[in-house]
């Protein structure tokens, strides 16, 4: 009796290690949980490090670059542990790592500290190395491991595993749109973290269960030989171009859009979420890409991005048509990939120069581009290159002879105008040749054409001018330089020199005459800083009154005290306190403040070093383009500021922003500290004025200050709403996007 229930269970057990190892749902399942924890990892880490470097869009940049060589080099060990030591062994050593892996959860930045001297891109990638390294990089290995695993089995779909691709790249899909919409607005970091550890644990046991029962019902399987047998290198090469490109669009469209509103989870996640469902789409067996459509739009795309200068600039195409060219390439190039995959026997392989291209596209966006550019050129470039997916008859990629001609024209034609133009060979109408003519005559000729390859080798080399013109200075510009937070414009025109950090202007002077020292742009006298200076700059300041800058721009903000007060700045990044101390640009800071200090560093990190009550102002002004650092307006930060306040003391905060409403946010921050609160709006309509419209919020425990100084401004109504409330743990600008 006894022996009969033990052969039944045996049998029972054997069963369920047989549909362990062989049932889709398994391997389904598995792989998509591999996936959806890694890509929510992504958003959740960078958000963990953002406070360290000043909100800075290059985190997320650097960010991608990490995760894109840890998956590459996760590739790498799928490939040759199961080259070398076989499907059974693997599987049993990928048991041990994960298990190891565990030492280093729960996720933390607590004892991560910003060493003076090192530069930023290595700060960011050493700290993902000792905080995350080895859970991602076991995660990253699964794609490619569990599909040779599957094909080690005996099911019927063993022979053509990469559907599970598709299902890898839908578990990814789906965590960066719910990290955003759900995770981040539900959870605060501490929480996300928990979570997350338990959900590895989960996915871990049941990776693990899966291991076992595949060594225990591990059959060999005889992979198919042929023709295949050896790879080629232009193959391997054609793989990994074909994964570059899409992967530096990525990264290239990101910085774009984040330069413009905020480095935040939210804006990080929809180019990736396009990148990784158009994997889906090229991958799965059941869609069917139109590609002469996506040519069609990703030429289209490319001449407005590179003739964007000619169209009037809205600020829906600059954000849309990144986007939609990232798409249509990615879905393009990844079809090829799908089209052009190799036999199960070299599914690894095969992968492993995917991850290779796509390596190389971060690394060009990430270290090469800011070094060798001096403004945000790599976008443009790798769009011209995308244009070679679209020189082909079809999706297999057989080149269009006919296209190539033309694409030959073309390109002695333009370089021919700009040779003429630079050699100035027309005298002063050299440059109405390619600044003017030559870009009209094109457009002209793409319209009334309706060959759609001569419009592409048009589009082709057309791309290749204009990008050339961005890397030189033009007849105003005088200085073009870029850092790890973005890049500067130093602009003359008119008799005034302005200042631009990525796409807005952030300073200006009058060159010559009685307005040289007169503060301009969100910084004038009838702005709400303005305003608020004058009332008190009798009645409130004393001889020697510190007030703290966050954010230096130009130093126009030095002209609006009298000269009495004693004013420290911080800011982030080197580049702007040399241009704005240097006499050949700017001069506001050396004669309208004979006491001021520059403080170097995150304002946040930086202003703790302040003594308690030491400030009779503060004014918070670090944003980069419209791009705001999230933790300068956290609950924390501003309990920080309040600290470093005298009694009574004023914080005064810029909030114009095309793109967020941060007098919600501002409004939580005063109920919760109990706060007066008013806001100013200062409308400038005049296109040609050095004033432009801003919002300046006041913000004052002294409650009586706020109501004689500042009568004509607006209450700031309070808002008892906590998802208003940022805090370091939690923040999400889902609630404030206008």
């Amino acid at each position: 009796m006894g022996a009969g229930v033990g052969r039944m269970v045996y049998r029972n057990f054997g069963m369920r290690r047989e549909f362990l190892s062989q049932s889709v749902f398994v391997y389904a399942t598995s792989i998509f949980l591999s996936a959806f924890l890694m890509f929510l990892l992504q958003p959740m880490v960078a958000k963990m490090i953002l406070p360290y470097l000043g909100g800075a869009t290059s985190v997320w940049t650097v960010c991608m670059l990490f995760f894109q060589g840890v998956l590459f080099a996760g590739y790498l060990y799928a490939h040759g542990s199961i080259k070398y030591l076989g499907v059974k062994k693997q599987s049993m050593l990928h048991i041990v790592l994960l298990l190891i892996s565990f030492f280093w959860l729960p996720l933390s930045l607590k004892e991560v500290t910003v060493v003076q001297g090192v530069h930023e891109s290595l700060f960011v990638l050493l700290t993902l190395s000792s905080t995350i390294f080895l859970p991602f990089f076991v995660l990253s290995a699964n794609a490619p491991m569990l599909q040779k695993w599957f094909a080690h089995t005996q099911h019927k779909s063993a022979a053509n595993p990469y559907f599970l691709y598709a299902v890898s790249n839908m578990g990814s899909f789906i965590a960066l749109i719910g990290y955003p919409f759900v995770f981040e607005p539900t959870f605060d970091l501490a929480d996300q973290t928990f979570y997350w550890a338990m959900v590895y644990g989960v996915f871990a046991l049941f990776i693990s269960l899966t291991a076992i029962a595949l060594v225990k019902n591990f059959k060999a399987v005889k992979e198919h030989v042929s023709s295949e047998t050896l790879i080629s290198w232009r193959r391997k090469l054609y793989w990994c171009a074909l994964s570059f490109v899409p992967s530096s669009l990525l990264v290239g469209s990101t910085t774009y859009i984040t330069t413009d509103i905020a480095s935040v989870p939210l804006l990080w996640v929809i180019p990736l979420a396009l990148y990784l469902f158009s994997f889906i789409l090229a991958f799965s067996n059941r869609v069917k890409l139109p590609f002469k459509l996506l040519s069609f739009v990703i030429t289209m795309c490319v001449a407005f991005v590179c003739l964007k200068t000619i169209f009037l600039s809205y600020t829906f195409l600059h954000i849309f048509v990144p986007l939609v060219l990232l798409f249509s390439v990615s879905c393009l190039f990844h079809r090829r990939l799908a089209v052009d995959a190799p036999e199960s026997s070299h599914l690894t392989e095969y992968y492993l120069w995917m991850s290779f291209g796509g390596m190389l596209g971060g690394l060009f966006n990430s270290l090469v581009a800011p070094i060798v550019f001096t403004q945000v050129t790599e976008f443009k470039l790798v769009a011209v290159l995308a244009l070679l997916g679209c020189i082909s008859k079809s999706v297999k990629g057989d080149v269009d002879r006919k296209a190539a001609t033309y694409i030959a024209f073309w390109f002695a034609l333009v370089l021919a105008c700009f040779f003429i133009a630079k050699m100035e060979l027309l005298g002063e109408n050299s440059a109405m040749i390619y600044k003017l003519y030559l870009p009209i005559v094109f457009l002209a000729f793409f319209v009334f054409t309706y060959d759609l390859k001569i419009k592409k080798g048009f589009v082709f080399f057309l791309a290749v001018f204009f990008l050339v013109e961005d890397s030189s200075l033009s007849e105003n510009e005088e200085y073009k330089v870029r850092s790890f937070y973005g890049t500067y414009l130093v602009h003359n025109a008119d008799g005034i020199r302005t200042i631009s950090h990525g796409t807005t202007l952030h300073g200006a002077q009058h060159i010559e005459g009685p307005d040289r020292l007169k503060p301009t742009y969100y910084y004038s006298h009838q702005s709400g800083l303005g305003r608020a200076i004058q009332a008190l700059n009798k009645s409130y300041f004393n001889e020697g009154s510190n007030v703290a800058v966050l954010g230096l721009g130009a130093g126009a903000i030095s002209c609006l005290f009298d000269k009495g007060q004693n004013i420290t700045y911080y800011e982030i990044d080197p580049i702007v306190a040399e241009l704005a101390t240097n006499d050949k640009y700017f001069t506001f800071l050396k004669e309208c403040t004979p006491k001021f200090d520059i403080q170097l560093g995150d304002a946040r990190v930086q202003i703790k070093e302040a003594s308690s009550n030491q400030y009779k102002m503060i004014v918070l002004d670090a944003f980069s383009s419209d791009s705001i650092p999230v933790h300068l307006l956290t609950k924390e930060a501003i309990g920080l500021y309040l600290e470093k306040l005298e009694k009574g003391g004023l914080l005064m905060v810029h909030i114009s922003n095309r793109h967020l409403d941060l007098r919600q946010v501002l409004a939580a921050i005063s109920h919760e500290f109990d706060l007066s609160g008013v806001v100013y709006s200062y409308m400038v309509d005049d296109p040609q004025s050095t004033e432009v419209s801003s919002q300046w919020v006041a913000l004052s425990k002294d409650h009586g200050l706020i109501k004689e100084s500042f009568v004509d401004w607006e209450r700031l109504d309070t808002n008892e709403n906590a998802s208003q409330l940022w805090t370091d743990g939690y923040s999400s600008i889902l609630h404030i996007l206008k």
